[in-house]
C-alpha cells in the first residue's frame, strides 16, 4: 500500500513497541548503546526494520546517555527519518533551549518535506505528527506559549542551507522500487521554497498577533 511505511508511521509504529522491548534496551546499558549506534547507516535512510530498531533504542535511553546519542544524532540526522531531529530535540532542550526549538520547528519542516515528495501521501499522517509531538513534550507545549521564540525559531529554521536533506529519499511505498510513489526530483525544490515561504509566514503570524493589542 503505498505511502504506509512514510516517515509518520515509521515513528507511529517506534513509539508503540511493547514496554518490555524498551526495558530489555536498558538493560543491555551504555556497552549495548554504544555497540548498536556504532555502525554507521548502511543505507540512506536505513531500512525500516534498522531505522525502527534504532529509534526504539534511543528514546528508550535516559538523559544521561546523551553524550552518546547527541553526538551521534547530530552526525547521521541527514540520513534519517524527521523523527530523529525531534529526539535530538527533546535531549538538548534542557541545556539549549534555543537550539532545541530550532531543531524542532526542522524536523516539523522536514516531515512536511517529506510527506509533501510522496506523490500518494497517506492518510494517517496528521494522526502520527501528533502522536510524535505529544511524546516529545515539553516542546510543543512551550512553543504554544511563547510565540516570540517560537518565531524566532521559525525564522532561524526557514534561514539553515541544510533545512531539508534532500538527499535521504522519502519513504513512500512498501516497495522501494516503486519509483511512482515519490515525485520527480525535479518537483524538490519548490516544495522546499513552499515551505520555507510557510515557516516565514508562520512567524509573521505570530509576531503580529504578539504586537496586537490585548482585546477587550
Amino acid at each position: 500500500m503505498r505511502g504506509s511505511t512514510s516517515a509518520a508511521v515509521v515513528a507511529f509504529l517506534a513509539l508503540m513497541l511493547p514496554d518490555l522491548t524498551r526495558a530489555e534496551t536498558q538493560a543491555g546499558g551504555r556497552e549495548a548503546l554504544e555497540k548498536l549506534l556504532s555502525g554507521e547507516p548502511e543505507q540512506n535512510p536505513p531500512g525500516p526494520d534498522r531505522e525502527m530498531t534504532l529509534f526504539s533504542a534511543i528514546i528508550a535511553r535516559p538523559p544521561s546517555d546523551n553524550d552518546i546519542i547527541v553526538p551521534w544524532l547530530r552526525r547521521h540526522l541527514d540520513n534519517l527519518h524527521p523523527e530523529f531531529t525531534f529526539e535530538l530535540a527533546r535531549r538538548v532542550f534542557p541545556d539549549d533551549r534555543d537550539a532545541a526549538l530550532e531543531w524542532f520547528v526542522m524536523g516539523e519542516a522536514r516531515f512536511a518535506y517529506d510527506l509533501a515528495r510522496c506523490a500518494d501521501p497517506p492518510e494517517d499522517s496528521d494522526v502520527a505528527l501528533a502522536t510524535i509531538e505529544r511524546h516529545f513534550r515539553p516542546l510543543p507545549d512551550y512553543l504554544r506559549g511563547h510565540a516570540k521564540e517560537h518565531a524566532d525559531a521559525l525564522r532561524r529554521g526557514a534561514a539553515r542551507r541544510d533545512l531539508f536533506a534532500p538527499e535521504t529519499s522519502p519513504a513512500c511505498s512498501d516497495d522501494p522500487e516503486d519509483a511512482d510513489a515519490v515525485r520527480p526530483h525535479d518537483q524538490w525544490p519548490p516544495i522546499e521554497e513552499r515551505l520555507r515561504a510557510r515557516m516565514v509566514k508562520e512567524a509573521e503570524e505570530l509576531e503580529a498577533k504578539r504586537a496586537a493589542p490585548p482585546s477587550r
